[in-house]
């Protein structure tokens, strides 16, 4: 995001694809919690701070922002 190249369709692209195939797995990882509140068997680690169902959610609104400030379009110049 900080190289002047980001911009370049090839560089959306991959960083496109590889995003969304972290999001894919962090959205694995979140189903997998959910699955167990449905199944009763749920409990929070006694670390909140490295739970994988709170990470997961974590980790997926920090790539979803990620891929969203890398794919919009740059402002143009009014001149």
């Amino acid at each position: 995001m900080l190289l002047p190249f980001s911009r370049h369709w090839i560089t959306q692209y991959l960083a496109s694809v590889i995003g969304f195939m972290g999001a894919v797995v962090a959205v694995n990882q979140n189903f997998m919690g959910w699955a167990k509140i449905s199944k009763g068997e749920f409990a929070f680690n006694e670390q909140l701070y490295v739970d994988p169902f709170l990470l997961s959610g974590a980790a997926l609104l920090i790539i979803i922002g990620q891929l969203w400030l890398i794919l919009t379009k740059a402002p143009t110049s009014a001149a």
